[in-house]
């Protein structure tokens, strides 16, 4: 009993572990860290932060390849920071139509051209700011559809050579028309008028 005693203070004093356990590792320094990669250093945030500007208030982006569209309605070749222009007002007036093709075909092929009688229109403005009044373009079409002459047949007021200008641009555009063939194979004769007002 006395050897067993005096045994195991000598033992748990030696610091020794028991059969089969093994020494834990010596407690080794603490490596650093790895820097966080993902983060971004104050100089690239400066570099975003310069190249990367927030649009300025009252701006809106323009899309690449967004283009500007031929202006026919009256309102273009003035300043663009400036008021805009009231848009010139052509009215179609009754037509009449002499031939095998429906008057209701004419006006919807007409009405598809209408910018080109205001474009005129825009012209005889130009000259005249006031100018008012009514263009009668008369035209044969032919048995291919194709316009095959164009004259103004009337203008009013007919003394005002602006209104005339405005009658021999509105002739030669109907003159490159295309319409529906007519029915018969033959001619249509058509007499347009046209209703002008500046606004």
């Amino acid at each position: 009993m006395n050897k067993l005693v005096v045994g195991l203070p000598l033992v748990l004093g030696l610091g020794c572990a028991p059969s089969g356990s093994t020494a834990p590792p010596a407690e080794t320094a603490a490596s650093p860290a790895p820097a966080d990669q993902s983060a971004p250093s104050s100089e690239s945030e400066t570099a975003i932060t310069e190249n990367d500007e927030p649009p300025k208030e009252g701006t809106t982006p323009v899309a690449v390849g967004d283009q500007q569209s031929e202006d026919l309605e009256g309102g273009g070749g003035g300043d663009a920071q400036g008021p805009s222009r009231p848009v010139p007002r052509v009215k179609q007036a009754k037509a009449q139509v002499e031939g095998e093709l429906f008057p209701d075909i004419v006006r919807r092929i007409v009405r598809a051209h209408i910018n080109e009688i205001r474009y005129c229109y825009n012209q005889g403005l130009q000259q005249h700011p006031t100018l008012e009044g009514r263009v009668v373009v008369q035209f044969v079409i032919g048995p291919d559809g194709y316009v095959e002459s164009a004259t103004s047949f009337e203008t009013v007021p007919a003394d005002d050579s602006a209104m005339t200008a405005v009658g021999q641009c509105s002739a030669e555009r109907v003159a490159q028309w295309r319409f529906p063939k007519p029915a018969d194979k033959g001619k249509v004769v058509v007499t347009y008028p046209f209703e002008l007002s500046p606004q």
